[in-house]
């Protein structure tokens, strides 16, 4: 290009501009001569010289990750060169549009296609769901993930592109967390295609009852005892909760009832234990319950 036009067409054509006793890049071409540069470069780029026709069409086909040159090479090498230097340069007019409409249309009947929806892998944790959402394997184009949330709001924990992680909260244990997820992929030559979304759900760890020790003093006459507490996660923040429990045996509640309850109140982080009950029993065993939670002391 530089043989062709010498500096004097270059300046001419606004490529360059004279700074002091040289030239300086612009960096804007106009139509003609950016297309021009493009099929000169992809006739650098051809492997005729060397028996290989197909070179220049297979490292287009390689850059815009595409996994076959052959439309490329039924398209045109002049063609490819005018898609190349509007999506490559910046051109100082639109004289190529029009031009590319004809190539482009023709690049996306071979390539473009409407992608798979993405997948999706799960893993509960205490009151948040981790989504790892992966799209799929395409032929042609760079693949991305568009991600909708009920709020909005939340930000992928990690990844990008073709695999993203979110950590989503909720309220309480076990409840379900949804995203819709699409997959969109671009194409070098500025087509997008996009799928159909994808609903991905996942639930969080189960809220559970347990039976755990508790440090208290023993009372007089009892210098050997221990006193357990029913400890309650992934309940919603400031949940009250009534427990009750129903021993047998020689397990007793208070004034011998058949059955006691209490009420709790989780904290900010949806957890709350009883007060600690002295087990003095040998024989039977005390089950706690609350709704569908259920704890049994001793547990065997």
């Amino acid at each position: 290009v530089v043989d062709d036009e010498r500096s004097t067409g270059l300046a001419k054509a606004g490529v360059v501009a004279k700074t002091g006793s040289g030239f300086s890049y612009t960096g804007e071409w106009p139509s003609a001569l950016g297309s021009q540069w493009y099929a000169e470069l992809l006739d650098c780029a051809d492997g005729s010289h060397n028996g290989d026709s197909a070179s220049w069409s297979m490292q287009v086909a390689k850059a815009w990750t595409l996994d076959d040159p052959r439309c490329l090479r039924e398209v045109g090498r002049p063609a490819i060169a005018g898609v190349l230097a509007v999506t490559n340069l910046r051109l100082a007019d639109e004289e190529l549009a029009a031009k590319n409409v004809a190539a482009i249309t023709a690049l996306d009947t071979c390539y473009a296609r409407p992608p798979e929806a993405p997948s999706g892998a799960t893993a509960a944790g205490y009151r948040e769901v981790t989504l790892r959402i992966t799209a799929p394997t395409v032929a042609a184009g760079i693949p991305a993930i568009d991600i909708a949330l009920d709020d909005g709001a939340a930000q992928p924990a990690s990844g990008e592109g073709p695999e993203l992680t979110y950590i989503l909260p909720v309220a309480t244990g076990g409840a379900e967390a949804c995203v819709q997820a699409t997959t969109k992929v671009t194409y070098a030559w500025g087509t997008v295609r996009t799928g159909e979304p994808a609903e991905l759900c996942g639930k969080a760890a189960a809220a559970r009852m347990e039976w755990r020790k508790v440090e208290r003093s023993c009372p007089k006459g009892k210098p050997k005892c221990t006193y357990m507490a029913a400890y309650v996660e992934g309940l919603s923040d400031n949940q009250k909760l009534t427990v009750t429990y129903r021993p047998t045996g020689d397990f007793k509640c208070a004034g011998k009832k058949p059955t006691c309850s209490l009420e709790i109140k989780a904290d900010g982080n949806g957890k709350a234990r009883t007060p600690g009950q002295l087990v003095t029993g040998k024989k039977g065993k005390i089950v706690a319950s609350a709704g569908s939670l259920k704890a049994t002391y001793p547990s065997s």
